[in-house]
C-alpha cells in the first residue's frame, strides 16, 4: 500500500501539486513522536493493523526517504528494474531491499530499519 500512496503523491507532483517530498514532510510533521502512528512496525504490522494509516503513509514515506538517500537516477533505475522483474508476481520486502542495495551499491539497513521495522519516529525525510 505504501507504493500506491507514494505514486499518488508522485502523480500530484507531476500534475502541479506539491512534491512527493513536500507531502512526506507534511505527513511526517502531522504525527508527533510517540503517537500511535510511529508505534506500528509497517514492515510487519500484523493482521489487526494491515490497513492502518501508518502502513500506507509510512510505506510511502519510506520510498520518499529512499529516493532522497539514493538520488533520483538510481531510484528511477531501481523502480524500473523492480517492476520489470516483479510484474504480475509475488515479491517480498526483503527482495526489494536487496535490489535497492544492489542498485545503490551500499547497505541501506538503517534506512529500512528506521522506516519499516522500528516503532519510533525516524529522521525527517
Amino acid at each position: 500500500e505504501g507504493f500506491a500512496t507514494y505514486y499518488e503523491a508522485l502523480w500530484r507532483e507531476q500534475h502541479g501539486g506539491s512534491s512527493a517530498l513536500e507531502w512526506a514532510r507534511l505527513a511526517y510533521d502531522s504525527h508527533p513522536a510517540g503517537t500511535a502512528f510511529w508505534r506500528v512496525s509497517v514492515g510487519d504490522p500484523g493482521a489487526a493493523r494491515i490497513f492502518d494509516d501508518a502502513v500506507y503513509d509510512r510505506g510511502a514515506m519510506t520510498l520518499v526517504a529512499l529516493r532522497e538517500r539514493i538520488g533520483d537516477s538510481t531510484f528511477s533505475d531501481l523502480m524500473r528494474t523492480w517492476y520489470a522483474e516483479r510484474a504480475g508476481g509475488p515479491a517480498t520486502t526483503e527482495q526489494f531491499i536487496a535490489l535497492a542495495e544492489l542498485k545503490f551499491g551500499q547497505q541501506l539497513d538503517g534506512l529500512f530499519d528506521d522506516w519499516l521495522y522500528s516503532t519510533h519516529r525516524p529522521p525527517r525525510p
